[in-house]
């Protein structure tokens, strides 16, 4: 429901799946997306918390809450996360996909596509959702969002 941007059902979808199971991390993750797309910025970064606990702060989680951090005008946080995750970078291997999610939070395209331009170079799993992922919608109108989907030769 949620790449149909339909965020209310998506919401309700994920929280009957959450009354099922409260530890299951990707359906938190999963509640934040929509919730951000709603403009529920508080309840999105709770709900990125969580799942940024329950995984042992994975990487990816942590940059879905830089990212709202940066939606919500949180600058400082966002800037906080994107500094720790770089940190990290440089002991293990952290996607590229996950650094320009914070910039797209940030609302720094430039830094955004940069970092999507490497995540394209490594190959990086996220991308394939590229195409109808909300959270881009901002960079869809630039020329190097369509160039990049070119390249990743996604069908019309």
């Amino acid at each position: 429901m949620y790449f149909a941007r339909q965020y209310e059902e998506a919401v309700e979808s994920l929280k009957k799946a959450l009354e099922i199971d409260a530890h299951f991390v990707f359906a938190h993750a999963m509640l934040g997306k929509p919730y951000l797309q709603l403009g529920r910025s508080g309840e999105a970064i709770a709900e990125f918390q969580i799942a940024s606990a329950l995984s042992g702060e994975s990487p990816l989680y942590r940059s879905m809450l830089g990212h709202a951090f940066g939606v919500a005008g949180n600058f400082s946080e966002a800037h906080a996360i994107l500094n720790q995750l770089r940190g990290q970078s440089a002991r293990r291997f952290l996607s590229s996909y996950c650094i320009a999610e914070i910039y797209l939070g940030l609302g720094d395209r430039n830094q955004a596509f940069d970092w999507l331009e490497k995540a394209y170079e490594e190959r990086a799993r996220t991308l394939v959702m590229l195409k109808i992922e909300p959270e881009v919608d901002p960079l869809r109108s630039d020329k190097r969002f369509e160039r990049l989907l070119q390249g990743m030769k996604f069908p019309g």
